[in-house]
């Protein structure tokens, strides 16, 4: 059996592990219900004008033209909601596949550990009752793709209309995930050794930029609509696709189509965050110290062009900081600070950057003098997933009314 042949294999087996690994996931957390928060983004639809995150939804109104059965009840959302959630997984998994087939010999291991790392996180995280049918698994999926084009560098004009689509399911995704995409971008327009491809990523960092920042000032300030009538029946839409037949969100409707500020309705899950949040800074503080000696090891004696990408890598996470100010979702962020920090990595690993993979193994070693670095990653971790929505975790939610009960802040 040759090298080539033996590698397939491993990752196979590799790959098949993280698949009972998903079903184990699958069978812990899965959610017999799916939130009418959720449920009422897909009453959305271009029909009532280009407003904010009417994108999923009216793909979903455009599919029940299709199809010869109703789409618009609970139950069917909650069956598309389950297939869409494999989907994701699907897609996950094929990313995951086309790391291990790109990445060299060397850095397998480190990047296999990096992908159990991310499934960890990942595969318990949209089967809960709060996050099934949540449309990040959407731009996420584009995301994944945009990320692949990055790597191959091929076709990487396409990213453009793949972000105006990601914008328009969620303008969110302006703080939430296009950081992993322009700190990509940035890097190689600062780091490439290559001027003609340097000047292109640099092309296409503006134009994307320049895209995600016009589409959300437009989707928060100019896409509101004032019409009682469509809101009305954009209500009758949302209870019909909530479980109850009665339920909708009613701070969704306000935001995205009346344009109201919902800082001052949100008050009581905005103190619960800032009660919360401690404990979980606290419980997951090796992961804190680790990603400071990694940065810090990253930055070291670098200057100028590569100075600035390096820096792009290791702040990229920080468009999280207006949301976690302004909503309410700390569940998301801390799903998402992690989202970032290990697919760019696993990214700039499998890019073959000689800089990332030297600290990355040096960092390794460090912790292993003190911990098994893998046991640490992996296992550690389990204790708080799945991570929630407007709560972090949880544990960390349990720790916080232990030590600072509520009462406190009455």
């Amino acid at each position: 059996m040759n090298t080539d042949t033996k590698i397939r294999k491993q990752n196979l087996i590799f790959l098949l592990s993280l698949l009972v690994f998903a079903i184990l996931c699958f069978l812990k957390d899965f959610g017999s219900n799916m939130s009418y928060y959720n449920s009422t983004l897909y009453s959305f639809s271009y029909k009532y004008g280009f407003i904010s995150r009417g994108f999923v939804g009216t793909c979903y109104h455009l599919l029940n033209k299709i199809v010869p059965f109703d789409l618009m009840t609970y139950n069917r959302l909650y069956v598309f909601s389950i297939i869409m959630t494999v989907v994701l997984l699907i897609v996950i998994f094929l990313f995951y596949y086309y790391c291990l087939s790109k990445c060299s010999i060397d850095n397998l291991h480190n990047v296999r550990m990096l992908i159990v790392f991310f499934s960890v996180f990942t595969f318990s995280n949209f089967w809960t009752p709060e996050n099934l049918g949540r449309i990040d698994i959407y731009f996420i999926m584009l995301l994944l793709l945009s990320v692949i084009l990055i790597i191959e560098d091929k076709c990487v004009w396409l990213i453009i209309p793949l972000v105006g689509i990601c914008m328009c399911i969620h303008q969110g995704f302006t703080f939430t995930n296009a950081n992993l995409i322009l700190a990509l971008l940035f890097f190689k327009a600062m780091t490439d050794e290559d001027s003609k491809i340097r000047k292109k990523y640099l092309i296409y960092f503006i134009i994307t930029f320049a895209e995600i920042s016009a589409l959300f000032l437009f989707f928060e300030f100019f896409s509101h609509i004032s019409d009682t009538g469509v809101v009305d029946e954009l209500i009758s839409t949302s209870m019909n696709l909530s479980k109850s037949g009665s339920d909708y969100n009613e701070t969704i409707l306000n935001h995205e189509i009346l344009g109201q500020g919902v800082f001052e309705d949100e008050i009581e899950y905005h103190i619960i965050n800032l009660r919360e949040l401690p404990f979980f800074l606290i419980t997951f503080c090796p992961y804190i110290i680790i990603f400071i000696m990694f940065a810090k090891r990253l930055l070291k004696g670098e200057k100028g062009g590569r100075l600035l990408g390096y820096l792009a890598v290791v702040l990229g996470a920080l468009t999280l900081l207006p949301e976690m100010i302004l909503k309410v979702d700390y569940g998301r962020y801390a799903y998402y600070t992690f989202f970032y920090y290990i697919l760019i990595v696993i990214c700039l690993i499998v890019m073959k950057d000689d800089k990332t993979i030297s600290v990355f193994n040096s960092v390794k070693q460090s912790v292993n003098e003190k911990i098994s670095f893998g046991k640490l990653l992996i296992v550690y971790p389990l204790i708080f997933m799945p991570f929630s929505d407007w709560f972090i975790s949880d544990i960390t939610l349990r720790l916080c009314d232990i030590f600072l009960p509520g009462w406190l802040f009455r």
